[in-house]
């Protein structure tokens, strides 16, 4: 995953694709058929400074395993954050 703070500056938390799934921080949780889930509060996961907000948030989701793009999803979640 990736933010955009609002004073421009970016914050990658997985440089490496191929190490993603090795990062404990990173792993969803299995909750049943087929679905697997991720809550987070992007400010305490990103560890944002005070002052600071978030205007964008951006990751894929990948296989724990990954060898190439067929490990990931073929797009990318986007979001704007446009609240205080």
């Amino acid at each position: 995953p990736q933010i955009t703070l609002s004073d421009s500056t970016t914050f990658l938390l997985e440089p490496s694709i191929f190490n993603a799934g090795n990062n404990p921080k990173l792993k969803m949780d299995y909750v049943g058929d087929n679905t697997f889930r991720k809550q987070l509060q992007p400010r305490d996961f990103f560890n944002v400074p005070p002052g600071k907000t978030i205007i964008q948030f951006k990751a894929a989701i990948i296989r724990k395993q990954y060898l190439s793009a067929a490990d990931r999803s073929t797009s990318a979640i986007d979001m704007s954050m446009l609240c205080p």
